[in-house]
């Protein structure tokens, strides 16, 4: 008897946990009839199950074009079902960001999260941010978009507001009873903090994590979470402890038959396998092995090659809007000739030579350089004058030509406080010339 809608989508959500290689196998014996399934329920009035379940399988297949494809077309099918529209757009976002298109991930997760809010309680004061006062499949589905975007957030060079807004899901999970939404949270804490360099704090949170996801089994999570210890001791050199939680990552993944996370785990891991890779299309894992073959040709003296593949790496990861791959790139690149990267944080900056300048009583300024240097970080590319303005005086009301005249100052007191030659002129817009690093906010007031 072929399975109804709600048996597929039990199968989908199951890669997630420990019974992930049974149901894996399951929806591969009846891909056919999912595929089949998947086109009918669009119709109108659209099948809202029969749609999910077919979705989810067509993503965990690998058929990730014919998927997005069909999200697409599931804005539309969905209009007066915000919910079902939102959580179908926050997952293929979630899809995008595991293939390394950020660009994509981001804006899905803006999407689900605005469709939601548009649609859902009253969108003025604190019940927006209060995701207790939702209706339980609405907040769970909007605790996922924005998590979504704390992961953005987190790899584009914006890490402490990453941890806020997990932080705030966290608690709103707390509040309403809902562990798995809670542990996701928890978890996307932890990777901000090891990004923000807070190691200790990071492994503790990791190793917090382990029962708590081992019962609810949460595979995916776990492998995910052993797979960041791993790369916390392959920084401090350890590569003992690096191969150990690396492989236990792994063969969890290889046991769940999930392809695309095994190959991002290995080449984050320094351990790529090139046709795994090609296979899911993962373009993140691809620049993150193109990083690690420019390092080896770089280290047997081949610097001019180096570079070369330094450089390509960047520009590929800006398109995409991979900023922590584009600046590990640059910072690389930069290596190469001697040079050192500007310093931006909270409270000012801190030049190449290692001259600091304090901006702290320079307040639209100082707002502006943080953007210039989120976007740098980000690989968005030139900001306009009017991203400037709402970067330097947010809210305001003001005439155009007031704006620019505003934002004219600005600039020049930047570059006249050292950033002459580094805060450059394009194409209309305003860019810092890199290499640009991001760092946590100084405790001496920034």
């Amino acid at each position: 008897m072929p399975p109804d809608a709600q048996t597929i989508a039990r199968w989908a959500r199951g890669l997630e946990g420990r019974d992930a290689a049974r149901c894996r196998a399951a929806l591969d014996a009846h891909a056919d009839l999912i595929r089949r399934r998947v086109e009918p329920a669009l119709s109108d009035p659209p099948d809202g199950a029969g749609w999910l379940a077919g979705l989810e399988a067509l993503a965990t297949q690998g058929d990730h074009g014919r998927y997005f494809e069909l999200v697409e077309r599931a804005r539309a099918a969905f209009a007066d079902h915000p919910v079902l529209a939102a959580w179908a757009v926050m997952r293929r976002g979630r899809v995008a960001f595991l293939k390394g298109l950020y660009g994509r991930a981001a804006d899905d997760g803006r999407w689900a999260e605005a469709r939601l809010i548009e649609r859902g309680p009253p969108a003025t004061g604190p019940a927006v941010d209060r995701l207790d006062t939702w209706p339980p499949r609405a907040a769970e589905v909007l605790a996922d978009a924005r998590l979504l975007g704390a992961v953005v957030d987190r790899n584009s060079g914006r890490a402490d507001r990453a941890l806020d807004r997990a932080r705030q899901v966290a608690d709103a999970a707390d509040r309403r009873g809902d562990r798995p939404t809670r542990l996701k949270a928890r978890f996307q804490i932890a990777c901000a903090l090891q990004v923000l360099e807070r190691t200790a704090e990071a492994e503790a949170a990791y190793r917090g994590l382990f029962g708590e996801l081992a019962a609810l089994g949460a595979e995916r999570l776990r492998a995910l979470a052993l797979g960041n210890l791993g790369l916390d001791a392959r920084r401090r050199g350890d590569a003992a402890a690096a191969a150990a939680w690396q492989a236990e990552a792994c063969a969890l993944l290889d046991a769940a038959g999930d392809r695309l996370m095994r190959a991002k785990v290995g080449a984050l891991g320094g351990d790529p396998d090139p046709a795994q890779i090609q296979a899911v299309g993962d373009e993140e894992s691809r620049l993150v092995a193109d990083l690690d073959r420019a390092s080896a040709l770089a280290a047997a003296g081949e610097v001019a090659r180096a570079a070369v593949v330094f450089d390509q790496v960047c520009w590929t990861a800006q398109g995409l809007r991979l900023g922590w791959v584009a600046r590990t790139a640059a910072d690389r690149r930069a290596a190469l000739e001697g040079l050192r990267p500007l310093v931006v944080d909270g409270a000012g900056f801190s030049l190449p030579d290692g001259a600091r300048v304090d901006l702290r009583r320079y307040g639209a300024p100082r707002h502006i350089l943080r953007r210039l240097a989120a976007a740098w970080c980000a690989g968005e590319g030139p900001l306009s004058a009017a991203a400037l303005v709402e970067a330097g005086w947010p809210g305001e009301r003001m005439r155009p030509e007031s704006g620019l005249a505003r934002v004219y100052t600005a600039v020049r007191t930047l570059r006249r406080l050292g950033l002459d030659g580094r805060l450059v002129t394009e194409g209309g817009g305003y860019r810092l010339d890199g290499p640009v690093r991001m760092a946590p906010d100084r405790p001496d007031g920034g």
